[in-house]
C-alpha cells in the first residue's frame, strides 16, 4: 500500500513534495510518481532498496534526478 512506501520514505528522512497516482492497471497495480524535497543520496538509496523489497510493488522503482539550480 501507499502507506508502506510513505513509511519507508519517512524512516529514511525523505520529505515528500508531491504524489501523483494514476488509475490501476488490470493487474491491480497503479503507477505512482513521488517528487521529494532535497535528500541525501545515502538516505534515498536505502529507501529505494527497502521499497524494492516491499510486497506492494508490481515493478522495480525508477528514479529520475531533478536538479535545482537556484
Amino acid at each position: 500500500s501507499m502507506a508502506k512506501v510513505m513509511d519507508v520514505m519517512g524512516r529514511n528522512n525523505i520529505s515528500i513534495a508531491s504524489v501523483v497516482q494514476s488509475e490501476r492497471f488490470k493487474g491491480g497495480y497503479a503507477p505512482v510518481v513521488i517528487l521529494t524535497h532535497k535528500v541525501k543520496e545515502a538516505d534515498y538509496t536505502t529507501a529505494i532498496e527497502e521499497i524494492r523489497g516491499l510486497d506492494v510493488s508490481g515493478a522495480d522503482p525508477v528514479s529520475i534526478r531533478i536538479e535545482d539550480f537556484e
